[in-house]
């Protein structure tokens, strides 16, 4: 017994030995990589149990600090010397000096041998995913963003200018598709520019331009044909449309909190949700369904040809500047706004009969409350309740 305990005892020292040397290698391989970015790190620890890691605290490069850095591996590969990093987490990070808002990341690989960060061309295969949540709202509740690929791919083209690919991307549940950027980080002033070849019924391309500055930083996101019910997914909007859209999007950012955004959308051919506008019209207009199809349906939506808002984001209020509607029966014009927070809306809509039999009569409606299931109330006017009156006396005393 004494000899089986003395040889595990050798056993577990040469192994815990061999995984010291192999993070030491990992030190210095690390080192000189952090010296070649010009990366300041206050203190490099590493460690076997419970999981062998590597961790950096006080990181520095230049605007971009981290409160703590750990690179967990797995157990086996260390063994062979073939080591793979499986997750990496991000404490406390800050993109710029004076920034507001600090963020988490939590990495997640698949197969990523380490051997790819002495390489000019590192490549993905396998699930991976990345998990960010900032301290603070961006707005509303927007404050944890989930990213997963299946497959990818950075290249290095010249001294800090990169070439990434993400295959089988998605963004919070939204399916993306490919991912294809190029980031040039050798100014102070940092750029990205992208384009998201997503799967859709037609082919719909996204385009992105990111550039961050000391302190501040601006992202465009335009887009045509693209599912409507994604996009308003992706940014966290009441998700009450479907259909396709074209898009142009444009959010500033100060200190890592959003100061201000516009947000322009042109769809078609799609659903309105929480509310059937046809019955609600027919209710208080003088308006004859006689064509089967544009009938009051049963269900809680209103199909229609094309949509169009423009709006600006203020904090935690989508100001909505114009609303235009136009269905089979019905054209609408509004405004209004929408606590993204509370996703409770409150907004003006007047609707007009397409048919020209019906064009003097309009009924202005105000919408409120839950924008998934709002509450409404007609705007009875003088020359609505006028109109209507009149439209009786001819109905009903014709004259001679």
């Amino acid at each position: 017994m004494k000899k089986i305990a003395l040889m595990t005892l050798v056993v577990m020292l040469a192994i815990s030995a061999l995984f010291y040397v192999q993070l030491n290698k990992l030190e210095s391989a690390v080192s000189t990589k952090l010296a070649q970015y010009k990366t300041v790190v206050q203190d490099f620890h590493i460690g076997v149990f419970p999981q062998p890691y590597v961790a950096f605290e006080g990181v520095k490069h230049n605007q971009v600090t981290i409160g703590k850095l750990t690179g967990k591996l797995n157990f086996s590969t260390l063994i062979s010397g073939n080591v793979q990093l499986a997750q990496l987490d991000i404490q406390h990070i800050r993109f710029s000096d004076k920034a507001h808002n600090a963020a988490n990341i939590q990495i997640h690989f698949s197969d990523f041998s380490l051997d790819n960060i002495r390489q000019d061309r590192v490549q993905f295969n396998g699930p991976q995913s990345l998990t960010l949540e900032w301290d603070k709202p961006l707005y509303g509740d927007l404050q944890r963003f989930h990213f997963r690929f299946n497959k990818g791919e950075i290249s290095r083209f010249a001294a800090n200018d990169f070439a990434v690919v993400f295959e089988d991307a998605e963004l919070n549940r939204q399916p993306l598709g490919t991912l294809r950027a190029e980031v040039d980080l050798s100014k102070d002033t940092k750029y990205v520019t992208a384009d998201i070849i997503s799967d859709c019924d037609l082919v719909c391309i996204v385009h992105l331009d990111y550039a961050s500055y000391p302190d501040q930083s601006a992202v465009s996101f335009r887009g045509k044909n693209y599912p409507i019910e994604r996009l308003l997914a992706l940014f966290n909007f009441p998700n009450t449309l479907t259909g396709n859209t074209d898009f142009d999007i444009t959010a500033e950012f100060v200190q890592s909190r959003i100061k201000a955004g516009k947000f322009y959308f042109s769809a078609h051919d799609g659903e309105l949700s929480g509310v059937n506008l046809l019955e609600l019209a027919g209710q208080y207009l003088p308006i004859n369904w006689q064509n089967a199809e544009v009938k009051p349906k049963d269900a809680i939506k209103t199909p229609y040809k094309k949509f169009v808002m423009s709006s600006m984001l203020q904090e935690n209020q989508l100001k909505i500047d114009k609303i235009l509607l136009k269905t089979t029966t019905l054209s609408g014009e509004g405004s209004g706004q929408i606590n993204l927070k509370s996703m409770q809306c409150d907004v003006n809509l007047t609707l007009r009969a397409n048919n020209e039999k019906y064009s003097e009569f309009v009924l202005p409606l105000r919408f409120f409350n839950n924008c998934y299931s709002p509450q409404y109330e007609v705007l009875f006017d003088k020359n609505l309740h006028n109109q209507l009156k009149d439209l009786l006396k001819r109905k009903f005393f014709p004259q001679r």
